[in-house]
């Protein structure tokens, strides 16, 4: 198996480019990373034979968090479920 990958921002979207090749034929995956104000999910997305088809495969939660007085994001939570669900791609073979 040979795998390509490319992470583009684009916008409040994450979009990851995954082609897979398996024994000659290539299926392309593609993973939005949407992250809202209270949640974050994962959607994979790939065409076959002239359908597209989605799949949520990875959800998370949030929110802000206070800091001296302040409310911040918690940037090391983001990251780490940014990598959780692209690491569930993985895991399923996609």
């Amino acid at each position: 198996m040979l795998f390509l990958k490319k992470l583009l921002n684009i916008g409040k979207f994450l979009l990851y480019n995954e082609v897979v090749f398996i024994r000659g034929v290539s299926v392309i995956y593609h993973l939005a990373i949407d992250i809202g104000a209270s949640s974050g999910r994962h959607i994979l997305g790939c065409v076959d034979n002239g359908k597209l088809f989605l799949e949520e495969v990875y959800r998370f939660d949030n929110g802000t968090k206070e800091k001296d007085g302040s409310l911040i994001w918690d940037l090391e939570a983001l990251v780490f479920h940014v990598k959780s669900g692209i690491k569930k791609c993985r895991d399923l073979g996609k």
